[in-house]
């Protein structure tokens, strides 16, 4: 799995590292900032948000080496929902460079993450 998990207590971030809240705000900021990232933002109560965890999951493997992808609960890293303006859930946010080229708001098919990742990353 090539996926991020950005929580904002003591959080496992990549194989085991675990990072205190700064330490995950900043390696976000390093990471998700820089080149091409997908930011998943969603709840653990939230249904739709449980059904497109695989779908991500799955493509983030097939983009693996061009692609960056997290995950953000919100309701432990409420000041980033925010940030990005994140008013429903899930929300999909496509990062280039830290600029937003566009965002996906609730569930969706494998096909169609696919084909945004392509329109707005152009991967």
């Amino acid at each position: 799995m090539n996926i991020k998990n950005l929580l904002f207590t003591m959080s496992i971030i990549s194989l085991g590292t675990i990072l205190t809240t700064s330490a995950v705000v900043q390696q976000f900021c390093q990471d998700a900032l820089s080149g091409k990232s997908v930011i998943k933002f969603y709840a653990t109560w939230c249904p739709p948000c449980q059904r497109l965890k695989p779908i991500i999951e799955e493509v983030s493997n097939d983009y693996a080496n061009s692609v960056k992808f997290f995950e953000v609960n919100i309701d432990e890293a409420n000041h980033l929902a925010q940030k990005y303006n994140v008013r429903s859930l899930p929300t999909v946010v496509f990062l280039e460079n830290g600029s937003e080229k566009g965002r996906i708001i609730g569930a969706t098919t494998k096909l169609a993450l696919k084909n945004k990742i392509s329109q707005y990353l152009k991967v």
